[in-house]
């Protein structure tokens, strides 16, 4: 982004922390216990397929999501995963 554009990061402890809002973006271990230490607004999962913990992660972040929040799963496809159960399930919701 162009410097006028930018927010002050303050980074403390491996989280950055934007001045301007007071938001912070930090990376955590995967696993429902290491998310249910904290209320996400919004949770980014990665290749969440792969993750052993995925379904730990999912079945503890989604108190927030049912409060308002966001939880947002990407990942590459592997059968038999989590990831897949839970797709099955909303594109079933949505017809």
């Amino acid at each position: 982004l162009p410097e006028d554009m930018r927010s002050e990061v303050i980074w403390s402890y491996g989280k950055a922390i934007f001045k301007d809002t007071g938001s912070m973006v930090w990376g955590i271990p995967e696993g429902g216990d290491q998310i249910r230490s904290y209320v996400p607004s919004l949770v980014f999962s990665d290749e969440s397929a792969f993750q052993p913990e995925f379904e730990g992660a999912w079945k503890a972040a989604k108190p927030c999501v049912d409060g308002g929040g966001q939880f947002i799963a990407v990942s590459s496809a592997k059968n038999g995963s989590y990831m897949k159960t839970l797709l099955r399930c909303t594109m079933r919701e949505a017809a």
